[in-house]
């Protein structure tokens, strides 16, 4: 089947190809535990759809995602994604474009605060005022959180070599919501909880970085 050909009656799409697709596939997800802050769903992919999206998307290896048991008090960790105001109009097209947070985690006070399990949650601090990564200036960002849900979670290794810098990265989670309040920070699902009911439904064994 070509793109030409793909229906729309599926209300998700992607951007495909100038354009936008319809995601077609089997969804599976859990009931929102509020109490526990628990949340979590993926979609499989049809085998057109998924033969489709190669030719512009790179599906990420097992061997690229880590099982990330403590956390570094550093700013490594990278959340990637697409925040709602992040858009613009080209040639009378409205275009979105991404955003990259590199983050520090957040403090066990937090988690306590906002009652997150550290063996299920991710929390990272966010700061208004950030360094910016090219020339090292320190600067204001105005952004939104919303958008964000969804996409990766990555613990990141820089190494700068004068004016240049090469980094690796792993996914170690999926960004689920964020907090305003008395303390500012962004909240994801840890990755092994996501495999877990992948393997479960899929009854598949998925081998990934220790």
């Amino acid at each position: 089947m070509s793109f030409e050909d793909w229906s729309n009656d599926n209300k998700l799409f992607i951007p495909l190809a100038d354009d936008y697709i319809s995601i077609a596939g089997h969804a599976y997800g859990t009931e929102m535990d509020k109490q526990r802050r628990f949340d979590i769903a993926y979609i499989k992919l049809t085998t057109p759809l998924a033969t489709l999206l190669r030719y512009s998307y790179r599906f990420i290896p097992a061997r690229q995602m880590l099982h990330h048991d403590k956390s570094l008090l550093e700013a490594n960790y990278c959340i990637f994604g697409y925040p709602v105001i992040n858009k613009k109009q080209v040639v009378g097209k409205t275009k979105t474009f991404g955003s990259a947070y590199f983050l520090g985690p957040s403090q066990n006070k937090v988690f306590n605060y906002y009652g997150l399990d550290p063996f299920r949650h991710y929390a990272f601090e966010f700061q208004r005022k950030v360094r910016n990564i090219k020339d090292g200036q320190a600067e204001k960002i105005k952004t939104e959180h919303y958008g964000l849900s969804g996409c990766g979670v990555w613990y990141t290794d820089i190494e700068f070599k004068g004016n240049k810098f090469r980094s690796s990265a792993h996914l170690i989670g999926i960004m689920m919501e964020f907090r305003k309040g008395k303390y500012e920070c962004l909240i994801g699902n840890r990755l092994e909880i996501i495999l877990a009911l992948i393997q479960e439904n899929e009854g598949v064994k998925i081998k990934r970085t220790i």
